[in-house]
């Protein structure tokens, strides 16, 4: 989801709702807690990511992309400087890619030092969320504004390819072996892509589920599981089979999962929560803890060493005209930091 519509929503959505932890009768005992808040400069933010490699969380945001040290973490700082930035995804040996949804254009960035290697125009309008298949090399853009995808070489910084989604993309996931999947928006299903074949080749649909936007792929299992912006998490298979349909909070943008400890998390920036769910048993899928966190805190990422999760946050003002989007109220951004 774009942050700015994002922000809005989770203004619209209200502060209020009662929270506590749902065991299920089965499921692991689990007990997550905010332990902090590192400050960092202050601006909407989207998708957020962990680089395993240089162990640092990146968040895309406006301003560009802001990264955090996660062994020494003290306070955000500004690693590329862009308008905005949706989505930056680590992809090996220093790479990042970052899709800069006011450009039309993908950013391939190198990590440290920090350095610009290239700016890829998209075929597409307004790139938001980007994905990785290592088994192709491709990139891949969904062009939220064209409802296409754009397929990209990032060692040669080219476009190689394009073709169309049958409705608006949110978030993307790929598994590695040159399928990659999307949540598409207003369909209420998870699209299929086939990179070999380039084209679509499924839509699974996420029965009782609307406008999904978080996407997330459980490296055991295979299930998919998405967030949806009624207040529902769905987990289905690669070949449509219905799983699970979790509770969670309203306004959702982002899900993740930690595979060493098989619990998955979402954030709801509606209400302000981080629902963990267990994973231990894929055939009794259950929430075991609704953590309170802070209204609009709608996307984040996991530490798969430590099992430490980061949450982007900020307190959100209504826009005044003639601005049509809220802004952060001054000094008020931060990354919560959650552990075990």
């Amino acid at each position: 989801m774009s942050m700015n519509r994002a922000a809005l929503m989770s203004v619209a959505l209200g502060l209020s709702l009662s929270l506590g932890v749902d065991c299920s009768a089965g499921a692991p005992s689990v007990h997550y807690h905010v332990t902090g808040r590192i400050s960092g400069p202050d601006g909407l933010w989207d998708y957020a990511s962990v680089d395993e490699q240089s162990r640092r969380l990146l968040v895309g945001r406006q301003g560009g992309v802001l990264a955090l040290d996660l062994d020494k973490p003290d306070t955000a700082v500004q690693l590329f400087a862009s308008p905005v930035v949706h989505q930056v995804l680590p992809i090996g040996n220093g790479r990042l890619l970052a899709t800069t949804g006011e450009s039309n254009s993908l950013a391939i960035l190198q990590d440290k030092p920090p350095n610009l290697i290239a700016r890829v125009p998209v075929t597409g309008a307004d790139p938001d969320s980007v994905a990785y298949d290592r088994k192709t090399g491709l990139a891949v853009t969904f062009n939220r504004g064209s409802r296409d995808v754009t397929l990209i070489d990032p060692l040669k910084a080219t476009v190689v390819g394009s073709f169309g989604l049958p409705g608006a993309p949110e978030f993307s996931v790929a598994d590695g072996n040159g399928i990659v999947y999307v949540n598409i928006a207003d369909k209420a299903e998870v699209a299929v892509l086939d990179l070999a074949l380039r084209k679509v080749v499924r839509e699974i649909p996420l029965t009782g589920c609307e406008e999904p936007t978080g996407l997330a792929l459980d490296p055991n299992t295979r299930l998919l599981l998405s967030a949806c912006g009624n207040g529902v998490a769905k987990f289905v298979t690669p070949e449509g089979r219905d799983v699970a349909t979790v509770r969670i909070g309203e306004g959702p943008d982002a899900a993740f999962i930690d595979a060493r400890r098989r619990l998955a998390f979402i954030p709801s920036g509606g209400n302000g929560t981080l629902a963990v769910i267990s994973l231990a048993d894929p055939e009794r899928i259950s929430l075991v803890q609704t953590l309170k966190t802070q209204p609009g805190t709608r996307t984040g990422a996991v530490d798969p060493q430590t099992g430490q999760i980061y949450l982007p946050a900020g307190r959100l003002t209504p826009p005044v005209a003639p601005a049509k989007w809220p802004s952060v109220a001054p000094g008020s951004f931060a990354i919560i930091v959650v552990a075990p």
